[in-house]
């Protein structure tokens, strides 16, 4: 995407340049048992894009990132701890036609009291699908 030229007759070299790539993370997370570190594995496999929905104030950026070639751990041969360090690399967001839900059923009804309610704050079934539910909800306990 850029590189420095040595030319032929110049002293100073010449810069060709674009802009910088996407930010690049990389997350550790913990499996606590050997099951739970089969799920991520396979969830990994796929190189879809994932929406990582942190908290506000988290001190990881959320956002849309593809997850690279992940390498597991454990830091005792008696734990059945694994560690996953997941090498992450920034991505534009998908395309909505791909996108799963960010908002569940159980979200809406917490959310607005009636049907009318809802109807009065989304009168678009297409506002209800850009909702985005509160990253502290557990989607998977």
């Amino acid at each position: 995407r850029a590189g420095i030229i040595d030319v032929i007759s110049r002293s100073l070299p010449v810069a060709v340049t674009d802009l910088r790539g996407s930010r690049r993370y990389t997350l550790t997370i913990t499996a606590v048992d050997l099951d739970v570190a089969e799920d991520l594995d396979l969830c990994f496999s796929t190189g879809e894009p994932v929406l990582l929905h942190v908290p506000a104030g988290a001190p990881f950026p959320g956002g849309y990132y593809v997850i690279g070639d992940t390498t597991m751990d454990r830091h005792s041969k008696r734990t059945k701890r694994r560690f996953f360090d997941l090498p992450l690399t920034e991505v534009a967001a998908p395309a909505g036609t791909i996108v799963g839900e960010t908002v569940l059923y159980s979200d809406i009804l917490a959310a607005f009291a009636t049907y009318a309610d809802l109807l009065a704050a989304e009168p678009q079934y297409a506002d209800v699908l850009d909702r985005i539910a509160d990253p502290t909800d557990v989607v998977v306990p």
